[in-house]
């Protein structure tokens, strides 16, 4: 699992919170805060799908229900700000770029399969695609020259797609530091202003 906190200095900003309590009482200060860092969190997790969409094949809607974001603590209450959480199973093979996609009649033809966008791929050769009785489709391989045992293969999780990928980390790090910058501003505004 990867947890990405937005949370804001109050330190950072000691003048501008000095006219924001005179203005309104900390519990409004603490909505605007937790609105921004919420929204922030929200864009992070788009952000997140579209950089990771570009760079494996794994279907955006695969992609998009492995992030979650919400609050830090309960509203109301003193700890503020947002969280955007990746969690994920490893990745059956089967459910990035995977040929064939029947299961029957047994296909000819090697298994060929591409995880990341860009490239060619891989061909295995001795691997298979079969419907276990349990309905799961996976992409098997055999150990050995007899039919069993076989074992699934398996691509990475999203959490470590967005862990090792540094272009994809780095993208969605500064896109959320520029959106909390320019939501905070917005909220802290708009309440200096009576909104």
């Amino acid at each position: 699992m990867i947890k990405f906190e937005i949370q804001f200095d109050k330190s950072e900003y000691s003048e501008l919170m000095e006219k924001l309590e005179k203005l309104a009482s900390p519990d409004e200060i603490n909505k605007r805060i937790n609105s921004a860092a919420k929204r922030t969190a929200d864009a992070s997790r788009t952000e997140t799908v579209r950089q990771l969409s570009s760079e494996y094949t794994l279907p955006v809607s695969e992609l998009r229900g492995t992030i979650k974001t919400g609050y830090l603590g309960k509203l109301g209450s003193d700890e503020v700000g947002a969280v955007m959480k990746i969690t994920d199973r490893v990745r059956p093979l089967y459910e990035f770029d995977t040929t064939p996609k029947k299961t029957m009649p047994p296909a000819k033809g090697p298994v060929r399969t591409k995880v990341k966008k860009g490239g060619e791929g891989a061909e295995l050769s001795n691997a298979f695609v079969a419907k276990m009785p349990n309905g799961h489709v996976g992409v098997y391989e055999r150990r050995g020259k007899k039919s069993l045992p076989i074992d699934q293969l398996f691509g990475p999780s999203t959490p470590s797609m967005f862990d090792a990928n540094a272009a994809v980390n780095e993208a969605v790090m500064k896109m959320a530091a520029e959106t909390f910058e320019k939501r905070i501003m917005h909220e802290f505004g708009r309440l200096i202003d009576g909104d």
